[in-house]
């Protein structure tokens, strides 16, 4: 697969972004990352706010790309397998981010799954990698700087 092929099946389609945004929604994730790591929220809360940046940043890569996602029941899934047609993250990394999905999903909307301090502090070292990967992804590209 690819994003043409993304585009094709309409799971995507074009998008004009601009630096303005792209620099707000980055400002909007710096913020969401110091949110995570208030100790005074709950475990819970704290995973779901760097699952939230997971997202975020995953659609800022799609945003500097020209594109954005259509397909609303996939919303989540697209936007962390995407990352290997971005960032270039690897099948491993997109894997993480997927079971962090599924994590955030049962905790949120079905079990109710208790998020370990070891599952949280994972994640959010993780976001915090990806947060940087994704600024030098950007730079690099010359995508709106």
């Amino acid at each position: 697969m690819s994003l043409e092929n993304w585009l094709n099946s309409h799971l995507i389609e074009k998008y004009k972004s601009s630096s303005e945004e792209i620099r707000e929604l980055l400002a909007v994730a710096d913020t969401e990352i110091k949110d995570f790591q208030v100790s005074v929220l709950s475990k819970s809360t704290r995973y779901m706010l760097a699952f939230h940046v997971v997202l975020r940043l995953s659609m800022i890569a799609l945003y500097g790309l020209g594109y954005r996602i259509t397909d609303r029941n996939k919303h989540h899934y697209l936007a962390i397998a995407s990352l290997e047609f971005t960032t270039g993250s690897d099948k491993k990394e997109i894997r993480y981010f997927d079971k962090a999905r599924q994590k955030r999903h049962g905790s949120v909307y079905d079990t109710g799954d208790e998020i370990t301090e070891t599952e949280l502090e994972e994640l959010m070292e993780k976001v915090i990698k990806l947060r940087e990967k994704t600024g030098i992804w950007l730079n690099e590209a010359h995508l709106f700087f």
